[in-house]
This record gives structure tokens, sequence and C-alpha cells, in this order.
């Protein structure tokens, strides 16, 4: 018997999900790909999309206002510059947060395809506040009492995200995780000291690196990818644990990879042809590496716990 299932056009529902950017959307249990065909590209911005999903397809028909994130594992901290200070010492960007967030305010996020997306604000309580005002007047906060290691760490990223945009540097509050304690008992001078160490960092990385491209586009690779470079980069960085954001050709040789890790985004550029790393966007120690693209996640995740993180491209 012949079965006209077949035959039949698959079903359509809307959904609405979290756009983050790049080709693909999920909900608790689906993946789905984006695609524009009789959509709206415009629409293609991180935020709360109204998608038509089709199978295995997804096209944005409508932006919303919100969605409901209830169901979704809940995660409270701090905010600190666009990121969530939570009890360790390590920082996570917020996304699609509303508006303006205050210094070292008490948030709850929530976790969505290892994203943590903005749910809403908490009540101060009298130490954040207190330490609030010490934030604002650059002044330390190791004589106030009861401050929660979260509550701690964001004042620390706060009083170095001022003290970055005062020297004209830009910072991830996950660059200055070793100068935590220093920076948030002692105030905007410990700040300064350690945003200058960061800048002479990346000078001294920089000086290093224009070498280091140079020799990476001279020499010839034997191995070389014989797919799509921007669908191999994808590949290749969600086996390793990190997520595609998107890629782009800077020339006839080189991709520009951006994607998102533990809670950080980056940007390194690779050769097109073998997904050799040229510039990896973080410093490296020493010589060059000569690195692929899908040992970059190993890399970062060796830096953050050694707390020698230092991001050169943004």
């Amino acid at each position: 018997m012949v079965d006209y299932k077949k035959f039949l056009k698959q079903p359509e529902e809307d959904i609405v999900m979290v756009y983050l950017g790049g080709p693909s959307v999920e909900t608790a249990d689906r993946r789905f790909r984006v695609t524009t065909d009789g959509g709206d590209p415009q629409l293609l911005e991180p935020g709360f999309l109204r998608f038509r999903v089709r199978g295995r397809n997804a096209v944005p028909i409508a932006r919303e206002a919100g969605m409901d994130l209830s169901a979704l594992p809940s995660r409270t901290g701090h905010h600190a510059g666009g990121y969530l200070a939570t009890g360790g010492s390590g920082f996570e960007r917020i996304e699609l947060c509303q508006g303006e967030l205050e210094v070292v305010a008490p948030v709850r996020a929530r976790v969505h395809a290892g994203v943590l997306v903005f749910d809403e604000v908490r009540f101060d309580t009298e130490v954040e506040m207190a330490v609030r005002e010490a934030v604002l007047d650059g002044r330390g906060i190791a004589d106030i009492k009861g401050v929660a290691a979260s509550l701690r760490a964001a004042a620390a990223a706060a009083l170095a995200l001022r003290s970055a945009a005062r020297l004209g540097v830009v910072i991830s509050p996950n660059e200055i995780r070793r100068s935590i304690v220093p920076i948030a008992e002692t105030g905007a001078a410990a700040a300064d000291a350690a945003i200058r160490a960061i800048a002479q960092r990346r000078l001294e990385a920089e000086r290093q690196g224009m070498a280091e491209r140079v020799a990476a586009r001279a020499r010839v690779h034997a191995a070389r990818v014989r797919i799509d470079p921007i669908a191999e980069a994808e590949r290749v960085l969600t086996a390793a644990g990190a997520t595609f954001r998107s890629a782009r050709f800077v020339d006839q040789d080189d991709l520009e990879v951006r994607y998102s890790f533990l809670g950080e985004r980056f940007i390194t550029l690779v050769h097109a042809a073998t997904l050799n790393v040229i510039d990896a966007g973080i410093c490296l120690s020493g010589a060059d590496r000569e690195l692929g693209l899908d040992a970059m996640p190993s890399v970062i995740r060796e830096a953050i716990d050694e707390d020698h993180l230092n991001i050169t491209a943004r």
C-alpha cells in the first residue's frame, strides 16, 4: 500500500524563541535551522522572535516583547557591565538585558542553550546599596560588612570597567579575575593599575603577533579543508563545546569567526582553507603555537582557569 503521508505538506507552527544570532534557534528539546526564505531578514537581530516552523526550518515572522522563561534553569548574582557575577570569581555575559541596569544590581537570569538570558532585577538590600555608593565614589568596599562573593566580584568588575572607560581601554570582567580582591578592597587606584597592566600585555602581544600573522599566511599547509569553511567552523566549534555565532571572509584567504564559550564572546581569525589560527583574539604566551580553531575552546578554558585571559579582538 502506498504511504500517502509522505506527499502531505509538513505542518506549520508558530513558536516564540530566543534568537541570539547565528544559523540556528532552540527550544528545550528541539533545534531549528534559521532561514529567511519567505521571511523578513531584517528581523534577524538578537531578541525574542516569533518563528514559523516547518520540519527543521524556522522562518522569522515577527518580533516579540518577551516570552515566558520561568521553566528554564535559574541563575542569580549581581550585574556588572552586562555580565553576571555569581558565587565564584567568573563572569558570564547576560543576553537581552532590558534597559540600563544599575551598578551591582541583583539580577536573575535564565539558562537557555548554554547562554544566560536576562529575566528580572531583584530587590536591593542595604549592603548592595552601600556597595553601589562606594563603587560610584571610586572607593573600596573592605569596610562594608556582609558582602557576598558575587557582590564583591561585581563591585570589582564595575570599578575596573569605569577605570577602563576613563583610560580608553575596552575590557571584559573576565580579564580582571586575578585582581578582584585588591580592586574590591582598594577601589579605583587598584583598578587603574590592573587596566594599565592589561593594556601593556596587549601591546606586547600585538608586537609579537604581527610577525606571527605574517608567518602564518606564508606557510604552506599540506592538509586543506575541502568543504565549506563556514560550515566546518561551526562544526568544529560545536564539537568542542562552544556556540558558533557567525563567520565572514575578511579577504580571499582569511575567515573571521565569532563564537561564545563559558559565558564570553570571542573573535578568532583563521586561514579559511585549513582553519589554522592566524589571530586567536586572545593573548597567547610564547611563540606561535600553530593552533587550529578546534583547539581554541580548550585554550580559552585554560586561560580562564589560570586567570590569564586577555581578549584582544572584539
